[in-house]
């Protein structure tokens, strides 16, 4: 690190003691590289606090690191976000008058890292403490992983890719992830969309869960569904596509209903495998498409290289075919309206099996396809 990035903090943007902590001021841009000027390599023991509105685009390709860093609504950062032992992001977007448009009005932008979200200790998705006027609801996106020993998602969040959690990994808040969603401890989510879901221990879903891989497993715990999972299968995404503004995967996902009414999981799919469990839909002899889930998932990979390429700018307000920063995005299939909040149940008296005459053929059993790597841009991907 040169002297002169060392002394680079300056004190209109940003408060520091240059020992402890460094906060970048509400609705402030710093393009320093956020480091404690006496000496650099006390950067893992203090404190970071991005202010609602901040940004941190720094003129050297680096990103945060830190022993806890705080990223206020509407925050935006260019780089990695290294917390020790916490990153907290705040749901929700501030007033960017640095990206006015030509309509003079001035964009809302939801917090953005436009890169990997990493922690020994815990990362924290919550909704902000305090807000000012200029707050609205945007969903948090990171374009790179989500890594941490727990991992609590409690706000709308959108990831471009895998999220990993040594310990736990909670969510009750809307969660898309463009990737896959992995717990070496237990994985307990509502509210969640994902390319696939497994855990070493317990898995507990309750309502509004999608996936696009049907096989969710739990190496060496138990396998819970409190209601149905939807699986959104290529043959629909593809339909979606055709005939709505969007070509990947974003929170519209949760007002389809046909994801839902269609080929779902439901309690009686699961099975023991294992010292774990494993949902299987083999029993109901329903064939699952793999080849074609394996394009569903080179689609994944491809959007997640691309975004990775190209992070959006701040100026940009439709990334990579989510629809619109605001949301509300109507999607139709076939024509048909399919957007609302109806409550989707299951009627277990209807799906009850007779275990007792109930055959596993092992060689129908789609064997494991979740992929967790946090680089996708080398090798050749696992369907």
């Amino acid at each position: 690190m040169t002297e002169e990035a060392k002394g680079a903090i300056t004190s209109e943007k940003i408060e520091t003691d240059n020992t402890n902590f460094a906060t970048v001021r509400a609705d402030q841009t710093c393009e320093e590289v956020l480091v404690p000027r006496e000496n650099a390599y006390r950067q893992l023991n203090w404190q970071i606090t991005f202010e609602k509105g901040s940004v941190y685009k720094p003129q050297e390709d680096v990103g945060i690191y830190a022993d806890e860093v705080d990223c206020k609504y509407g925050v935006q950062i260019r780089g990695d976000v290294f917390g020790r032992s916490a990153v907290g992001l705040e749901h929700g977007g501030a007033a960017h008058s640095g990206a006015d448009r030509a309509d003079g009005e001035t964009p809302v932008v939801g917090a953005r890292v436009i890169g990997s979200v990493l922690s020994d200790g815990q990362v924290d998705i919550t909704e902000p403490a305090s807000r000012m006027d200029d707050w609205e609801p945007r969903p948090v996106r990171v374009y790179g992983d989500v890594v941490g020993d727990h991992v609590t998602v409690e706000a709308p969040t959108v990831v471009y890719g895998t999220v990993s959690a040594e310990t736990t990994l909670r969510a009750n808040a809307p969660l898309v992830v463009v990737g896959d969603v992995r717990s070496e401890g237990i994985i307990e989510a509502s509210d969640l969309f994902a390319f696939s879901v497994s855990a070493r221990d317990d898995v507990t879903l309750g309502h509004n869960v999608a996936v696009i891989n049907p096989e969710l497993r739990s190496d060496e715990g138990s396998l819970t569904i409190a209601d149905r999972v939807g699986v959104l299968t290529p043959d629909l995404l593809e339909r979606i596509h055709e005939g709505n503004d969007v070509d990947a995967v974003g929170p519209w996902v949760f007002d389809v209903d046909a994801v839902w009414e269609g080929s779902v999981l439901v309690p009686p799919d699961v099975s023991d495998h294992g010292q774990g469990q494993v949902t299987s839909r083999a029993w109901r002899t329903v064939e699952e498409p793999t080849e074609s889930r394996s394009k569903a998932r080179r689609l994944f990979e491809s959007m997640i290289e691309r975004t990775r390429k190209r992070p959006p700018d701040l100026e940009e307000f439709r990334y990579a075919g989510v629809g619109s920063a605001a949301g509300g995005t109507e999607i139709t299939v076939e024509g048909d309206m399919v957007v609302g909040e109806q409550e989707k149940r299951v009627d277990e008296s209807t799906t009850a099996v007779d275990r007792s005459t109930e055959v596993h053929d092992e060689s129908t059993t789609v064997e494991d396809s979740v992929v967790n790597r946090s680089d996708l841009s080398d090798g050749d991907g696992e369907d």
